[in-house]
């Protein structure tokens, strides 16, 4: 199996699945075995491997974007008991279901099993983006990187993901480990130390696409 984490309450599956590296998490609560993924790249295969001998009972979606989409509807077909979470706003991406869908337009709570998971509004990548802490464990989807935030399409939803980031993702605790859609994991404390870094030094107003704390001018 491919833990990333485990302690005595939970375990936290990494998956990452090609051609794009997604990364898929699957949160599992030990004491009743209830389970959770995060995104449903393609390669559904691997993550309902992963399942085996836990109870799904969600599916959270960080934002509609094909790549996190590819393997919804398989995933959807096997657990089909799971709500389905996902931002309100990114919902008309995802496919065709009829499964429980719960439609986040604020921060709320969800449970697994003895675990509570918070779903944190952060629009910015997307309309819908939403990010999803349990405990210190960040899952950031598109919206919080290694070195910077998301790719964006405008100046406008540029200035939206850094107000997601530094007004929500920067109020959590430091050593929260953040885990992002691709790549590799970061902290709250080095995003922080980076985007002050990026605040001293820029003064460009116009900033969008694919923006790295340290290299943008």
């Amino acid at each position: 199996m491919s833990i990333f984490y485990e302690d005595d309450r939970k375990r936290i599956h990494k998956i990452v699945a090609s051609p794009y590296a997604n990364n898929c998490y699957i949160i599992v609560c030990k004491t009743t075995n209830s389970s959770a993924i995060i995104d449903a790249p393609i390669e559904y295969e691997k993550i309902i491997r992963e399942c085996e001998g836990t109870d799904v009972e969600h599916i959270l979606i960080t934002h509609n974007h094909f790549d996190h989409l590819e393997g919804f509807k398989e995933l959807r077909n096997k657990f089909n008991k799971a709500s389905i979470g996902v931002g309100k706003t990114d919902e008309d991406k995802l496919p065709e279901n009829n499964a429980t869908i719960n439609l986040f337009t604020k921060d709320e709570h969800i449970t697994i099993g003895t675990l509570q998971v918070t779903a944190i509004i952060t629009p910015g990548h997307t309309p819908g983006s939403t990010c999803y802490l349990l405990d210190k464990h960040l899952f950031s989807g598109d919206t919080l990187f290694p070195g910077g935030p998301g790719r964006t399409g405008s100046s406008e939803d540029f200035n939206q993901i850094l107000s997601s980031i530094t007004t929500k993702l920067f109020n959590l605790e430091s050593d929260t480990i953040v885990l992002p859609g691709h790549g590799e994991t970061t902290t709250i404390q080095d995003s922080k130390d980076e985007y002050k870094i990026f605040r001293e030094q820029n003064s460009n107003q116009n900033l969008f696409g694919d923006v790295t704390w340290l290299n943008s001018t």
